[in-house]
């Protein structure tokens, strides 16, 4: 696809888009609900706050004409396209219940929703049926066709009205009189108005259905029309497949002569390689064979040389082993025999360091007895001086008493 392309495709699709959004513009704000008159007990309205491509979503509020203004406003959303058209409650954004009552949730109704187009009205239709008893019934919304453009107008009434109304379709100027707003009080035009809308939509289901009929028909003729084509088609294409099963057949047997005769040639050439190399194995085996018998031949004389170098090694280390064994024998009877003079030398030096330990242990026994006879004839003069200074002080204290 080229660059000119891609932006046509775009350009298409934005216009799509913005179209479908331009198309639900006339449904943002207020509907009034028919039956708001003076006289009645609530005032409905409709709020249509977003529009977006085919969808489109506002509150609807319910409020009791009264001192209390007790009211209750539930979200809705929903969607209008050619082929379909619902509205449903959402949450419930606001509730004032009535003094001794309760306003009541219909949030979960699935209701049946309806457009219908007259001379000066569209109308915004929802029927609740076999939901409960308090949430049955129907609420009817409107908005004036002076309030919309002429092209808005033109496209409601081609969408939404019979054939009648678009044949007689005339546009409504804002200075025009309206059914509605004339007599703003009356009950019954407000219910000819819902019978109105009744019949109309009643037609205009009678009229799709005769165009869907027609439509079934024509739609029909075309099936057969096709399928005839698609026979005729399929026979021709059988034809083909036929044609072309010969040709593969013809090939596909050539192919097979081919290869038949491809593997002949292919057989033989390699029954004349099987043959070139059993007698090139037969004389690899033979070359092989000799070179076996020349390897065993070096082998055993390589084997007997080793073994012979093996002996005279075993001879030498067994020579060498006696002569260690020899030599190990003489150099214990020498360590011994110095051991034992050692051990001897060393019983003299024991006895002699003992007899010289003992004299030295004598000494000090003198020694000590020396030293403690000289210590108790110390403690003795010392206790001989201690008494005399004892009865000195007696005899002072005595004499010192007697003076005084």
């Amino acid at each position: 696809m080229k660059p000119k392309q891609y932006w046509l495709l775009l350009l298409f699709s934005c216009s799509y888009i913005l179209s479908n959004a331009q198309n639900l513009n006339w449904m943002l704000g207020t509907w009034k609900g028919v039956g708001n008159s003076r006289k009645a007990q609530f005032v409905r309205t409709l709020e249509i706050t977003s529009v977006i491509g085919s969808e489109f979503s506002g509150t609807r509020s319910k409020e009791a004409r009264d001192r209390t203004s007790s009211k209750i406003i539930t979200s809705i959303i929903g969607k209008l396209s050619k082929d379909t058209f619902y509205m449903k409650d959402g949450a419930i954004l606001f509730r004032k219940d009535p003094p001794n009552a309760k306003w009541l949730d219909c949030t979960h109704c699935i209701p049946v929703n309806r457009v219908v187009v007259t001379y000066d009205s569209i109308f915004l239709s929802s029927e609740v049926i076999g939901c409960a008893d308090y949430c049955d019934g129907t609420s009817v919304y409107y908005k004036l066709m002076p309030d919309l453009d002429t092209a808005t107008q033109r496209s409601l009434v081609d969408e939404f009205g019979t054939p009648e109304q678009i044949l007689a379709f005339k546009p409504v100027s804002p200075d025009a009189p309206t059914f509605i707003q004339s007599d703003p009080d009356s009950e019954k035009p407000n219910q000819n108005l819902v019978n109105l809308a009744k019949k109309q939509q009643q037609q205009h289901i009678l009229d799709s259905t005769n165009a869907a009929n027609a439509l079934t028909k024509k739609r029909q003729q075309q099936i057969d029309d096709s399928l005839k084509l698609v026979a005729a088609l399929e026979k021709k294409r059988l034809q083909q497949v036929q044609d072309s099963l010969d040709v593969v057949k013809q090939q596909q047997q050539q192919r097979i002569q081919d290869s038949i005769t491809n593997a002949a040639i292919a057989l033989k050439k390699r029954q004349q390689q099987i043959l070139d190399s059993t007698n090139a194995a037969s004389a690899l085996a033979k070359k092989r064979q000799q070179q076996i018998d020349d390897s065993l031949k070096i082998a055993t004389a390589l084997e007997k040389k080793r073994l012979q170098h093996v002996q005279d090694s075993l001879d030498v280390v067994k020579q060498q082993q006696q002569q260690r064994i020899q030599d190990s024998i003489t150099n214990t009877a020498i360590a011994l025999k110095k051991r034992r003079q050692q051990i001897l030398d060393s019983t003299d030096a024991a006895n002699a360091f003992n007899k010289k330990r003992q004299q030295q242990i004598d000494d000090s026994l003198k020694l000590v007895a020396a030293l403690e006879k000289k210590r108790l004839q110390q403690v003795q003069d010392s206790l001989d001086v201690v008494k005399q200074q004892q009865q000195q002080r007696i005899q002072d204290s005595i004499t010192n008493a007697a003076i005084a």
